[in-house]
């Protein structure tokens, strides 16, 4: 893919913990934009405004109800190294996940792909259009459990975003924290 650009609905499932009942899932709603190497930027527009922005070196999560953005380096060990690889599309599937089918029946096929190595979550799941390959979907299982589904709307595959997509300048009174060599520093422009 050169780019890729789409609406997206997000629901996180959080587990529960102590054998209490299960928190209630969150569902968010934004506009979502990828591209080739490594960039990405996610605005979430509800239930609350945020953005994660990425040139592929820098990475920029934006709450601004809080008026803080945490900043690092996309290559910090703060991204999981088989994710990274797919962003900045180096990765190979069969060389990085188990991959197996479940479900390839009507429009869509569900992949289920378990990382190989050690990695920050335990497994990710897409489901595709067999047709034209296009991923509608995608599910990821951390190592607690937690469950986070995205599905994709109106996707737009057929052009990479303006490099403008993948900038964030940082808002005058905004407190920037730093998670690079010294986490808990912070800044305000």
């Amino acid at each position: 893919l050169r780019g890729f650009e789409a609406d997206f609905e997000q629901v996180s499932h959080p587990v529960a913990f102590g054998g209490g009942p299960a928190p209630p899932a969150v569902t968010s709603k934004g506009h979502v934009f990828l591209a080739r190497p490594g960039r990405m930027r996610w605005n979430y527009k509800e239930p609350v405004e945020s953005q994660v922005v990425s040139d592929g070196r820098e990475l920029w999560i934006y709450d601004p109800a809080s008026q803080e953005v945490q900043h690092l380096e996309a290559t910090q060990g703060f991204l999981d190294a088989a994710a990274l690889e797919f962003l900045i599309g180096e990765g190979r599937l069969v060389e990085t996940f188990d991959v197996s089918v479940p479900d390839c029946e009507g429009e869509e096929v569900a992949i289920e792909l378990v990382p190989r190595a050690d990695a920050g979550y335990e497994r990710l799941g897409l489901r595709v259009r067999p047709g034209t390959g296009e991923v509608v979907a995608t599910t990821l299982v951390d190592l607690l459990g937690n469950r986070t589904h995205v599905r994709f709307e109106r996707v737009r595959s057929d052009r990479a975003p303006a490099p403008s997509h993948f900038r964030f300048e940082v808002p005058a009174g905004v407190e920037v924290i730093e998670m690079r060599s010294s986490p808990g520093s912070s800044t305000t422009p």
